[in-house]
């Protein structure tokens, strides 16, 4: 069941079709309770084009990333191929990165998307999202952008370009004034240095005239939580590199967080614009987010429902415990969903359930009930 959060923010983003909707709400719960660990339910591709990025912000997990290198980058033949494969199935696409704007075949590569008339999405920090630029996107049909957004200070000590801001929202500006069709959304990840800024978030999100803010929850582990999974990882015989931010707790201030919170959708009901929260958390929620373990009563559904792509082609089932699947370059996507490596990966979480500490500060277990 599709929480109600869940639901009015996908009629503003509007990143999926509803005949997916509906034939996953059909399948989705006879794949996980059979337990052989296939899915008939997967409705969107997460496609990280490339870990290249024009910005270094401390929140972000790829701030360390060591392949930031543009010589494994998939190309638009391969590209191509992927949509050409996935297109009976109507499965969307969700473009992000690093900054997707870097890779030469991005913009071409959403405009093929939406010629097959499939979803398409991105997410960038907009530097790169000129007005020549938005023109094609708005052209070809672009389902949503969502823009990296913070405060202007901040921004500026994470960042190589001094006029980051001024440059961003100036380009929001521009494509909020001519879209029609497309969403337009601003995301702004809470954390240690940009807590204080979340009321002048939504001011500059509503001034620049998007449709919506999201604010997400940091997804960081602790090293008890490194330690425990790697004790019930091993036990299932999982073996796959980590992707994830290590954060200590007391850099958190929970009554503050609170706080913030609560002054942030105040604001917004004051300009009249969409907040939305990733996850959207309780007093409760809150506490185990930031000062407990983070582990929750819920099981991970979106292995079965999404898929994710990095630079080189190689097919992930989690953002966080990067075990391969496959790579698209030596099999077609529709061979690996299934395979009995990516049957075996399902299986291990559905044994373990919701006690993997890398899961409880996933926003994708927060998605249903």
């Amino acid at each position: 069941m599709l929480l109600p959060s869940t639901l009015k923010h996908l009629r503003t983003i509007r990143s999926v079709s509803w005949p997916n909707v509906l034939h996953c709400a059909f399948t989705l719960p006879l794949d996980y309770l059979l337990a052989a660990g296939t899915t008939r339910s997967l409705v969107n591709i997460t496609l990280e084009l490339t870990y290249r990025c024009n910005m270094n912000c401390d929140f972000c997990m790829l701030k360390n990333e060591t392949r930031r290198s543009a010589a494994r980058e998939l190309r638009f033949p391969d590209l191509k191929a992927l949509v050409d494969q996935v297109q009976p199935a109507g499965l969307g696409f969700f473009i992000t990165g690093g900054e997707p704007f870097l890779h030469p075949d991005c913009t071409e590569l959403i405009e093929y998307i939406k010629k097959t008339r499939l979803k398409c999405g991105i997410n960038t920090n907009g530097l790169l999202l000129t007005p020549p630029v938005a023109d094609r996107l708005l052209a070809a049909g672009t389902d949503y952008v969502i823009i990296s957004l913070h405060d202007a200070d901040v921004t500026h000590k994470h960042t190589i370009r001094e006029d980051a801001f001024k440059r961003v929202t100036s380009n929001l500006r521009y494509l909020a004034g001519k879209k029609s069709w497309t969403s337009l959304l601003v995301n702004s990840v809470i954390s240690p240095t940009t807590l204080d800024c979340m009321t002048d978030m939504v001011d500059s999100a509503a001034d620049c005239q998007v449709d919506a803010i999201t604010f997400q929850h940091m997804r960081f582990l602790t090293p008890k939580n490194i330690n425990d999974l790697h004790t019930i990882w091993s036990q299932t015989g999982g073996d796959a590199p980590l992707s994830y931010n290590l954060m200590d707790q007391k850099d958190f201030d929970l009554a503050k967080i609170e706080k913030q919170v609560a002054r942030a959708k105040e604001r917004a009901a004051k300009r009249d614009i969409s907040i939305f929260f990733k996850p959207n958390l309780d007093s409760k929620g809150l506490h185990t987010w930031y000062k407990g373990d983070g582990l929750i009563g819920r099981h991970c559904l979106y292995l079965y429902t999404d898929v994710r792509i990095n630079p080189a082609g190689d097919v992930h089932g989690c953002q966080f415990i990067q075990q391969k699947m496959g790579n698209i370059r030596e099999q077609p996507l529709p061979d690996i969903i299934n395979n009995e490596k990516y049957r075996k990966f399902r299986q291990a979480f559905r044994q373990a359930d919701t006690l993997l500490p890398a899961c409880g500060r996933c926003c994708k277990l927060y998605r249903t009930l």
